[in-house]
């Protein structure tokens, strides 16, 4: 009687023990699946905060573009004014070397008309003041050249650094 009440006592400790390993079991493979959950979890929040670096990247990227553009932009706008001022410049010199010009044939035309009898020196003068205007115009005609090839420089320069 003894032998088999100890044998159930062995069989219920055994049953027992067994209960035990089987929640442990399950406990264990509850918490790796916990674990995996986290893992992958994890993995997406990196996955997403790489591609929102890789967004913010793209859109200063875009930024500092955007920025040269409207750089070079202002520079050929600015190149493009001091141009158009230097052309009107040439072209106040002109206008004032041609008032220049029509004053003293006016002066001129007076000085025949009281002094005909200077002509071949008023003559002489007026050939001088010709040789003098060309000059000028030869002049204002190379710095006008000079400007355009200057301007045509800058152009290429600031497309050669688009």
């Amino acid at each position: 009687e003894r032998a088999l009440q100890q044998l159930r006592i062995a069989e219920e400790q055994r049953r027992l023990f067994e209960e035990q390993q089987q929640r442990q079991a399950e406990e264990q493979e509850r918490a790796l699946q916990q674990l995996r959950i986290a893992e992958q979890q994890h993995a997406h929040m990196l996955l997403d905060q790489q591609r929102q670096a890789e967004e913010q990247e793209r859109a200063l990227q875009q930024l500092r573009i955007a920025e040269e553009q409207q750089r070079l932009f202002e520079e050929q706008q600015a190149a493009e004014e001091r141009k158009r001022q230097e052309e009107l410049r040439i072209i106040e010199e002109q206008k004032a070397l041609l008032e220049q010009q029509r004053i003293l044939q006016e002066k001129r035309r007076q000085e025949e008309e009281r002094r005909l009898e200077e002509q071949r020196a008023a003559a002489e003068y007026q050939r001088m003041l010709d040789q003098q205007q060309l000059l000028e115009q030869q002049r204002l005609a190379e710095e006008q050249d000079m400007l355009e090839q200057q301007r045509i420089a800058e152009q290429q320069y600031l497309i050669e650094q688009q």
